[in-house]
């Protein structure tokens, strides 16, 4: 199923629950997909919980050439792109950054901070290895990495937080990043987001009115 499948699956699910449809409509496509893509990354992390790994259809690959880099210092490298969601523990859904022919001489182990990197970069400390080292920049919204010069080319796969800001990825064509055979678990995490969300904005409109409506105390 594509992502536009999945919003009009989301969308006769909530109207088969009371929801209206000019209701839906009013709030906008955007709103659906917004939790659309925050209730799977909640199913990830409690399927994730039952043990026995991640499901592949998870993932993204994203793909990097020397033209989207930006160089910070002889080793240390920048590139933009989306972020990825994260783990219970904090770690990032990262399963792969290196080079794109998939060596595992440029291998993706990760940096806990950028000073982490600069430290790595002023110590020379990649050795013969020469590992991919990156940090992802929430606040830029980039990849930091300190690397060997030998790759030119980078592949990046993990489970990102809004699939369809992926380059690669075809939002009409490309199957959603997520396996069909748990989408009872993601529709139940849809209705109750939803109702919780409405059920808070509804809440917020009547301490609204009730907060203009008393009198003080002269």
């Amino acid at each position: 199923m594509t992502q536009p499948q999945y919003v009009d699956l989301v969308i006769k699910i909530l109207s088969g629950s009371g929801v209206r449809t000019d209701e839906m409509q009013g709030r906008g496509e955007n709103f659906i997909t917004a939790i659309l893509n925050s209730c799977r990354g909640e199913a990830l992390n409690l399927l994730a919980q039952k043990g026995g790994g991640v499901a592949a259809a998870f993932y993204q690959e994203s793909y990097f050439s020397e033209g989207d880099m930006t160089s910070e210092g002889d080793c240390i490298q920048r590139f933009f792109a989306p972020p990825p969601l994260y783990k219970m523990s904090g770690e990032p859904w990262v399963e792969w950054i290196g080079g794109k022919d998939w060596s595992r001489n440029t291998k993706f182990r990760r940096a806990k901070s950028r000073s982490e990197l600069v430290d790595m970069n002023a110590h020379h400390i990649v050795g013969r290895q020469q590992l991919v080292r990156a940090y992802y920049d929430n606040a830029m919204g980039c990849y930091w990495i300190y690397r060997n010069k030998g790759a030119k080319n980078f592949a990046l796969r993990q489970i990102f937080a809004e699939p369809e800001k992926n380059k690669e990825y075809n939002i009409d064509t490309d199957p959603y990043p997520y396996p069909q055979d748990q989408n009872d678990l993601l529709m139940d995490l849809i209705l109750q987001r939803y109702f919780k969300t409405i059920q808070g904005a509804v809440d917020a409109t009547s301490n609204s009115r009730n907060d203009a409506q008393i009198i003080p105390r002269r």
